[in-house]
């Protein structure tokens, strides 16, 4: 991945093709690890990017760790709730 993003950074023009292949690489075994180096490197350079937290949120939630998994929830909420985002399909998920 370091490579990868090392060859063709993470841009504007690139932004929705790297956050695709991270929620790609999330769904084979073990792959949440590496997403979860994409979607960090992801928000480093786009930090208002609403869907990647909701995603890393759901890759740490995959690897067993709670804590930053709800760090990430939270975080997808207040950035939706920022920009007027509706939150209802989000909420449904958790039963509330």
């Amino acid at each position: 991945m370091f490579l990868l993003i090392k060859e063709k950074p993470i841009t504007t023009t690139t932004l929705d093709k790297y956050n695709n292949l991270a929620f790609y690489i999330a769904q084979i075994k073990h792959g949440s690890f590496k997403a979860i180096y994409l979607y960090n490197e992801i928000i480093d350079k786009f930090p208002t990017r609403v869907v990647t937290y909701l995603n890393l949120g759901h890759c740490y939630w995959v690897i067993g760790n709670e804590e930053l998994a709800k760090e990430n929830y939270n975080k997808y909420v207040e950035l939706m709730k920022s920009q007027n985002k509706d939150l209802r399909k989000f909420l449904s998920r958790f039963g509330r």
